[in-house]
């Protein structure tokens, strides 16, 4: 530590001490006691020479000091002789020489860790988190060095840290709102200093770099906001779920603190052999997923569905999709969700008429799961069976991609459907060119 003279301070003092921690302890409030001894100061001198430090789990950027070598008067970080605060610095700062493509630049979330945020410009990638859920954060620079094909060579600084390390990112193309990546091991950068001899891109971004696990998957950030984009797949349909008991979706009032809006009939008369779960992505709304725990498909005398003013239960909004591992997964941002707004599913198609999906617990796909997956230890904790249940004039046919190709530009799907008085004419004018041709030969 170094301590400077201050003018209006007559205690201040310049000096360098050298501490070396002795050992610590934590009480039952979730104190932490460290005590300390100045290596610079002889040990006929104890009065001098030890000294004890209070700091807390939570809160480990500030500490008391005490002025002589007991414990007994801190009381807490913030009340004590002396006060300490640690603001952590980057040890040093890298030069980018190199850029990320233009579509990286924004803010994203890493599904795997929600909790951080990851902002992305030409040269840097920006990474915040909360360490153990405490109120301090972990800042980390990724500064731009070298590229080869997909394969990115930063340095890596993070504040607080004595040292910085070589780290290469494996990106695939963005598409929608998903970039996905594969991360290296880190290796200190000290020991490529004299480049001219051993050149860190070939070392860092070597297949080996990045493990041998055979249960390995693509990071993912996602950006937050997403911008909606078309659902994989569209159609009328129920459903049916299997899953934990608090996870299951059930009817509410998006935004509101009534549990049923349907109580026993007072918001509309239904007969129950009408009611059903709905799952729908229709008309012009086909970048969301709209599920209603408890739908009246009941029609009045005129052929108009009675529960045509009802709100869904559950709106998500799809955020990209894509294939991997003979798998298709699907990100979708759920605004009205409190805890996390981003869900990974993994849907497959099972027959014409039928597509499953599970839920994952968290914001990221487990290794394991599957589209038939609702248990915790394969990572999920729902599944959906949806079945087509379109009716005469819904109008809306089913549409199904399965994400082999994501990059492909899917704006706006439009269905055309043709009625006879356009079909009988152009039937009676190709039968009229057949039989004009036949006559000439």
């Amino acid at each position: 530590m170094t301590y400077g003279y201050c003018r209006d301070l007559v205690s201040s003092i310049d000096a360098q001490p050298l501490y070396q921690c002795l050992g610590y302890w934590i009480n039952e409030k979730g104190d932490m006691f460290t005590g300390i001894a100045n290596e610079r100061v002889g040990s006929e001198r104890w009065y001098d020479k030890f000294r004890c430090m209070l700091t807390r789990q939570d809160q480990p950027q500030w500490f008391a000091k005490s002025l002589f070598a007991e414990c007994a008067r801190l009381y807490s970080p913030t009340d004590g002789p002396e006060k300490v605060i640690i603001s952590p610095i980057i040890p040093e700062v890298p030069t980018p020489t190199c850029f990320f493509p233009d579509n990286f630049t924004g803010e994203w979330v890493n599904t795997a860790n929600v909790n951080a945020r990851t902002i992305i410009n030409a040269t840097h990638i920006h990474e915040i988190s909360q360490v153990n859920n405490r109120g301090w954060l972990r800042e980390t620079y990724y500064v731009c060095q070298q590229i080869s094909r997909q394969q990115y060579l930063v340095k890596s600084v993070t504040k607080g840290e004595c040292f910085s390390y070589y780290i290469c990112f494996d990106f695939k193309d963005r598409h929608h709102n998903i970039l996905r990546y594969r991360k290296s091991k880190s290796f200190m950068s000290n020991v490529y200093d004299d480049l001219s001899k051993r050149d860190p891109l070939y070392e860092v971004c070597s297949w080996i770099s990045f493990g041998n696990d055979a249960n390995w998957k693509y990071q993912v950030f996602v950006l937050d906001p997403p911008a909606p984009i078309e659902c994989p797949f569209t159609g009328m349909w129920t459903f049916k779920q299997v899953g934990q008991p608090n996870s299951l979706i059930q009817t509410r009032i998006r935004g509101g603190i009534t549990p049923r809006p349907r109580d026993h009939g007072w918001y509309i008369t239904c007969d129950p052999q009408y009611m059903v779960s709905q799952w729908t992505i229709c008309g012009d709304q086909t970048k969301s997923m709209f599920a209603d725990r408890e739908y009246c498909r009941q029609l009045d005398p005129y052929g108009t569905p009675i529960g045509v003013y009802e709100q869904p239960d559950y709106i998500y909004q799809c955020a990209g999709y894509w294939r991997e591992d003979s798998r298709s997964y699907l990100i979708t941002y759920d605004r009205d969700d409190p805890y996390i707004n981003f869900k990974c599913w993994v849907y497959e198609r099972i027959d014409l008429f039928k597509i499953y999906l599970s839920r994952s617990a968290g914001s990221f796909c487990g290794f394991n799961q599957t589209s038939q997956s609702f248990e915790a230890q394969d990572g999920a904790d729902l599944k959906i069976e949806l079945e087509e249940a379109e009716r005469i004039h819904d109008d809306c046919p089913i549409r199904y991609d399965d994400g082999r190709n994501p990059w492909q530009v899917v704006d706006e799907f439009l269905f055309y459907y043709a009625s006879a008085t356009t079909l009988m004419p152009s039937l009676f004018i190709y039968i009229f060119l057949i039989l004009l041709i036949m006559n000439f030969f």
